[in-house]
This record gives structure tokens, sequence and C-alpha cells, in this order.
């Protein structure tokens, strides 16, 4: 049995049949039947998915090309040349400052632990500024604190007596 037919008529009224009326020139389609419109769609929707499809193949082929091709560069090795030369930088203070944590490390008081203090913070904001690409300052800041390390040896050095 197939789903009930509504008709409306001029006066605004409806009813329901099961059967079509004979006055139709044209019987309307079966569900089962597909319109020459689906058709047309389906095959437009396969059309447009092949068109996605062959954009999508084209632009990830470019994509894997231009990165065979040129790949990105690392920041990496920018970092390393950066670390290369801030360590060259830093070699007059950091001896001295490793063998000091480590004396100061086994006693355990030692004179002069303000000024270690501020020298380790100077080093460490020096070090900060040589990595973040401010070569000049932070090699300004480690000639003070070579000079401050200097006038800290002599004043605790022993000094001879005549």
């Amino acid at each position: 049995m197939q789903k009930p037919i509504s008709y409306r008529h001029a006066d605004g009224s409806a009813h329901y049949s099961h059967c079509y009326p004979e006055d139709v020139s044209r019987l309307p389609r079966f569900e089962w039947a597909a319109s020459r419109r689906a058709k047309r769609s389906g095959r437009r929707l396969r059309t447009a998915l092949r068109l996605f499809g062959s954009a999508f193949a084209l632009a990830t082929a470019a994509f894997w090309a231009t990165m065979l091709v040129s790949p990105p560069t690392s920041e990496a090795t920018a970092i390393s040349e950066r670390a290369a030369q801030c360590a060259q930088i830093e070699q007059t203070v950091r001896p001295w400052l490793d063998r000091e944590v480590a004396r100061r490390a086994r006693v355990s008081v030692a004179a002069g632990q303000a000024d270690f203090n501020s020298m380790l913070l100077s080093y460490q904001f020096a070090h900060a500024q040589c990595m973040s690409g401010r070569v000049r300052d932070a090699e300004n800041n480690l000639k003070r604190l070579d000079v401050m390390i200097a006038a800290l040896a002599d004043r605790y050095a022993p000094q001879d007596e005549d």
C-alpha cells in the first residue's frame, strides 16, 4: 500500500486518499523511482567531490615539493651560534664563578656573601642578555663583572708584609 496522498481544494479544505484522481495529466512518481533532478544533483555532487579531491591532492603535492626543495630553517642553529658566542664572551668570568660557588658550598660561612650574591646576579643577567641577542650589553656587563672580581681578589688576597 502506498502513502496517503493529500488533496487540497480551492475552498481550502483537504482530504487524503490512496488513489490518484483521474483528471491528473501526469501521475506523481513513486518513492522508489529516482527523479532526473536527483540524478543530476548526485552527478553534480560526485563531480564536486572529485574536483575537491584533485585540488586537495594538488595542494598537498605542492606543499611537499616546497618542503623538499627548500626545507624550513631551524632556530636551533641560531641559538647554538648565539650560545657559542656567549660562551666565548663569558670565558673570563665563568671559571672564577664556578670555583667560588664550589668553595662556598664547602665552607659554611664565607666572607663577602653579599658581594658574591650581587656578582652572581650580575652574571646571570649578562648571560640572559647574551642569549637574548643583546651581545654588546652582555659584554659590557661581563667586563664590569671582571673588574669587580679583580677588585674582590685584591681585597681578600693575603698581603705580604715587608
